[in-house]
Parts: structure tokens; sequence; C-alpha cells
């Protein structure tokens, strides 16, 4: 077994791994103890990571104890955290098995990238795999949910995912080993438990040797995976654009594609939509343009031809920024610079979108950068004088909704309109083009 472990572990790394550091994730259980002697007996460099998840009490405690006490007698460094697991959940609103995982891998990921590790390793093996894909059919999961857990994804190694728990077992009665049991794994209250305890021995039942043929299976399914994932990055490079701090899918790019609502969800999944919401985006795109849909962490925007993806933002969240003299402002996406200048004016003029020059002499400092907010009105330049809202600018430039509720004002110290940020400079803080006169050129940069 060593051996095969080894040889898996060179192909998972594609490089020799004496030459790696490795940071494995040890929660004192069977499989991980197992890990732990594999990398020993290797002599590879490695460190242990355990979590403390305080959902057994005692035991949980008494589970790290003994992590530490495996490090020790292995001579390598450990690290381990307790985690407020129970109040995670209840702050995310997910299950506990969920908040231990989300804990779990964020912990370990800072500790690999912090301490320099250029691996980390878990101890998933193969029945893992076959519980996960029970698991997944029974959710509901995609092509991605049933083709098991892979060997590898990004810095995270899974070395022991083709070896059965069986294969794991008989390596630990040959080494003498000795690992601490979780209670919990003999009840059925857990999904995964009753997979294990109750489905899969009925089906050994049904069909003796069934994991073999799952095993063709997992094959069958992972290549039809990557099959699926190449496809679409060629649909994504078509369809799918960056623009600054935005993601703009161009859905009538996906038009006439036999499966379009599904590649729509392919394409906002990773921002954190649920099929149902990939559904309910795809049937309104057609409908009146400003329909929202909220993930965690995004929001999107269905808009005439797009759908636009933007981190979600308080809509016109009050601030102001305060500028009292020439430098440059940080804005909640992005700054302002101020400079003064005097004499000869510039042979070329900004066109008043991101920057303008503002007659020095009219304005009163301190001036405030902030949100515009209904009943805001400026007299464009351009205009002869005629005074028009920052609504109604905003509408007439057929922006997008997230657009709009960005826009911001340049206030004078008296409270008159400077310069709608991105759009129209007000008509009286203009330069006259033939006199010589000290002027302040302002910009914004947009920071993606």
């Amino acid at each position: 077994m060593l051996e095969r472990f080894q040889k898996a572990l060179i192909g998972l790394t594609g490089e020799d791994p004496g030459r790696q550091r490795f940071l494995l994730a040890v929660s004192g259980g069977l499989d991980s103890v197992v890990l732990l002697r594999l990398f020993a007996l290797s002599g590879y460099s490695f460190a242990i990571a355990h979590g403390n998840f305080a959902l057994r009490s005692a035991e949980s405690d008494a589970d790290e104890r003994f992590v530490h006490t495996l490090a020790e007698q292995s001579g390598v460094p450990v690290f381990s955290r307790r985690f407020p697991t129970r109040d995670h959940a209840r702050t995310r609103r997910i299950s506990i098995q969920m908040a231990a995982r989300e804990l779990r891998y964020e912990w370990l990921e800072t500790v690999r990238r912090e301490q320099g590790f250029d691996w980390l390793v878990t101890a998933h093996h193969w029945n893992d795999s076959l519980e996960t894909f029970f698991i997944n059919l029974l959710r509901g999961s995609g092509l991605r949910g049933l083709a098991g857990i892979p060997a590898r994804n990004d810095r995270i190694l899974r070395p022991l995912n083709g070896f059965t728990r069986a294969a794991l077992e008989s390596f630990y009665q040959e080494q003498g080993l000795i690992h601490r049991e979780d209670a919990s794994n003999t009840e059925t209250y857990y999904l995964r438990n009753q997979i294990r305890l109750l489905l899969l021995p009925v089906l050994r039942h049904i069909q003796p040797g069934f994991e073999r043929q799952m095993d063709h299976t997992f094959h069958a399914l992972r290549g039809a995976l990557q099959i699926y994932a190449y496809a679409l990055q060629n649909l994504r490079q078509t369809c799918v654009e960056t623009k600054d701090s935005r993601v703009l899918i161009h859905w009538p790019r996906l038009e006439g594609h036999p499966a379009a609502a599904a590649v729509c969800f392919e394409l906002l999944a990773p921002y954190g939509f649920r099929p149902e919401q990939a559904e309910s985006i795809w049937k309104g795109r057609k409908g009146q343009p400003g329909q929202l849909f909220f993930a965690a962490d995004f929001q999107l925007l269905i808009d005439r031809e797009t759908f636009i993806l933007e981190k979600r933002i308080l809509v016109n969240s009050p601030f102001s920024v305060e500028i009292d003299q020439a430098g440059v402002y940080m804005l909640p996406e992005g700054q302002l610079s101020l400079t003064f200048a005097a004499g000869a004016l510039p042979p070329e003029w900004p066109d008043g979108g991101r920057e303008v020059l503002v007659n020095a002499e009219k304005l009163q400092f301190p001036l405030h950068c902030r949100p515009w907010a209904p009943g805001d009105f400026l007299y464009p330049l351009g205009m002869k004088g005629k005074r028009k809202k920052v609504q109604d600018i905003l509408t007439d430039s057929k922006i997008d909704r997230f657009a709009k509720d960005r826009a911001l004002v340049l206030e004078n110290g008296d409270g008159r309109i400077i310069w709608l940020i991105g759009y129209r400079l007000d008509e009286r803080f203009k330069l006259e083009k033939d006199n010589e006169q000290p002027f302040w050129r302002i910009t914004h940069s947009v920071i993606s």
C-alpha cells in the first residue's frame, strides 16, 4: 500500500513529493491516522492541522489532545484551533455539518498559505466518494456532484481517493495503529450515516460486488465531466466579459443552444446562485429590464441584452467624503484626486466624464463627494443655463440600475453641485478657454 500511495502522490503533485511541504488535516479518526503513518513512512516533510468543532464536549477536547500526542510522537509541528461551530451555523443559517466544513477549509487554507505549505492533504477515500454520490443523488445534484470527490482540487490533495475503507483498515491493523472513534459515526441522524449504515448494506445484498461497477461509473462520469467542462469553458469565452468590477453575461449568445438554461446555471453557479434562481433569471431575460436577483455575495441585474453581476452593495448607502485640499481621496469603490494649477490652460481638455477642469475662483472648500439624492440638480454644461435634475440626467444616459445607484456628485462648500461624476459638469464652474486663470483638475478613478 505504501508504494501505491507514493505513486498516487507523485501523480497528483506532478513532481517529487520529497521536495514539497504538506499540511495534513488530522481528526484523529482511523482514516487520518493511516494518512499520517503513510507520510511518516515515506519521509516527506509535513505538519498536522486539527480543528476542534466543539460539538461533542469532552470528546472533542480528547480528540485534540490525541492529535497533539500523535504530532509529538511523529516529531512534527501541529496547528489546532477551536471553532464556535454552532454559532457559525446560526449566523449563516446553514447546517452544523456545512458550518464545520466552511470553518475547517477556510482555516486550513489560511494555515497552509501563511505557513508556506505547498499542499493541504485530507484523508478522503473511495468509500467517501461512494457515500457522496448517493448524498448528491438524493439531493438532486448535477453531473459534478455525482462524479465523486476529486483527488485534487486546487491546492487540496486526496491521495487516499483510490483506496477503499477496507484497504485502510487492513493497513491500520498491520501497523498496529490506534485512533479515536467518533461515537456519532454509529448514529443514523445524519444522511451520510444513513447511507453508510442502512442503504449500502442493502445494495451489497442485492448486487454483491456493486462497488466495482460503481468504480466504472465514477470513471465514466469523470470523463463526461471533463467533456462538459471543456464545452462550458468555450461557452464562457463566448458569452462572459469582465469589465472593471463587473461580470457581463451576454445572454443572446446562448439563444438556440439546446441546453441554454443549464448553461446559464453553470455560468452563474460560481457566484453563489442556486439552480431555481438561474431558471428564473433565464426565463426573465426577455421581460422588463431591471429585475434584481441576490446571492450571498453577489447581485445580478437583468439588463437589455446582458446579465450584469456585481459584488453586493448597500444601494445609496450614506457616506460623504470631505475634501479640503489637493490630494487623493478614497471612495467606497474608487478614488478622487485633485490637483491645483495656474497659468496657461492645457491644450486638450477632458470631456467631463472621468476628469474635469474647474474654475478655482468658484470653489468653496470643503467640498463633499457623496451619492446623489432625489432633488439634486445642476446646470449641465452646454445646456445654456437650463437646470436639470440629476435623476433625469441619469435616466437620459440609459445606464443600468446598478450604475444609477452608484452615481456620485461632487458638492461645493455652498451646497451647489459641481459635477455629476462621470456624466456632466455644472456650467457655473466651467473654465473660460480664452483666459489664463487658476483651476483645479479633478479626476475620478474606478478601482476594480
